[in-house]
């Protein structure tokens, strides 16, 4: 709340970002799986965009407030399901319009009513009163007309209790219409949790060699790739070296550190070739990985190529 526009902020590894905003300096991956259902976190450098109420993951950066208040997406959602259920659909406004005219007839029934038991039949008062009060009562629409909104209100709020929002009013009304659902989100179908699915070894290495290795690299990391590799050399029973110095995250880039005296490089493509790190030998592959849209890990031994670890998240 005490945020201004053009603010700048430090985010620290585990925040949450307070307000949307721009990156201004330093590097880092951010979960923001809350509003896009992506379950990797995003890489961000100067110039990308961040999200109020997404999760700051491993760097530290600054960025400058862009939006703040009710200008959020957060906000901006919040707002879109409280619109939602305010919204009229086409079926509320027939039902409106009938309500309408039923109005006018149940008042006028009781108008007529009073008027036969009091001036034709000649009953007291309070006796003609009573008849033309229930006539109005019976025939007054008040189920018709809030039937819909109560029906729009709930279907809404319960959509949203599952995280499902639904725009307005009209589009609750047309989904029973629907023939296709096309899901566009990571998350949505898949387990939101990567799995390695390929090791590839280059030439003079082991599969279980460089998973261990990895593994013993990536121990210090709580990045969502990490936890797959430690799973999977888990699930292997491989035996993981707990002699780990210097461990240094690249933020949107990968890992090093030393293990067993080794030096390790664990990362992207970029990082490979920021260090100079000749991967021609598993070019191939990788191509072919990320092709199949996985996500690659590529592990380099002293400076050498030692191979390439992928993973995706599972349907």
């Amino acid at each position: 709340s005490e945020v201004k526009l053009g603010d700048i902020l430090v985010l620290k590894p585990g925040d949450k970002v307070p307000v949307d905003g721009e990156v201004t300096e330093g590097e880092t991956a951010i979960d923001e799986s809350l509003v896009t259902g992506e379950s990797l976190p995003v890489s961000k450098k100067p110039g990308d965009v961040v999200i109020g109420g997404s999760i700051n993951t491993s760097g530290s950066v600054k960025f400058k407030a862009t939006k703040v208040g009710e200008d959020t997406a957060l906000s901006q959602i919040v707002k879109m399901v409280e619109t939602a259920q305010n919204s009229k659909s086409p079926g509320q406004k027939i039902a409106d319009r009938f309500a309408k005219y039923l109005v006018i007839v149940a008042v006028g029934g009781g108008l007529l009513t009073f008027i036969v038991w009091y001036f034709i039949f000649g009953q007291p008062l309070l006796f003609a009163l009573t008849f033309a009060i229930s006539t109005v009562v019976i025939a007054c629409p008040d189920a018709l007309g809030l039937a819909t909104p109560t029906a729009v209100a709930v279907g809404t709020g319960l959509g949203a209790k599952h995280n499902i929002l639904i725009k307005d009013a009209p589009t609750l009304e047309q989904v029973s219409k629907i023939q296709v659902v096309v899901m566009d989100k990571t998350g949505t179908l898949t387990e939101g949790k990567p799995k390695v699915t390929d090791i590839i070894a280059a030439q003079g290495f082991k599969e279980d060699e460089i998973l261990a290795l990895d593994c013993a690299a990536e121990t210090k990391s709580g990045h969502p790739l990490s936890k797959a590799i430690i799973e999977e050399a888990n699930n292997r029973g491989l035996k993981i070296s707990e002699k780990v110095e210097k461990f240094n995250s690249i933020s949107g880039h990968g890992v090093e550190a030393v293990v067993d005296g080794k030096h390790i490089l664990v990362g992207t493509v970029k990082l490979m070739q920021d260090r100079n790190v000749d991967f021609t030998k598993i070019q191939a592959d990788v191509e072919r990985l990320l092709s199949e849209g996985k996500t690659i890990m590529l592990l380099a031994i002293e400076g050498k190529i030692a191979g390439v670890v992928a993973a995706q998240d599972p349907i």
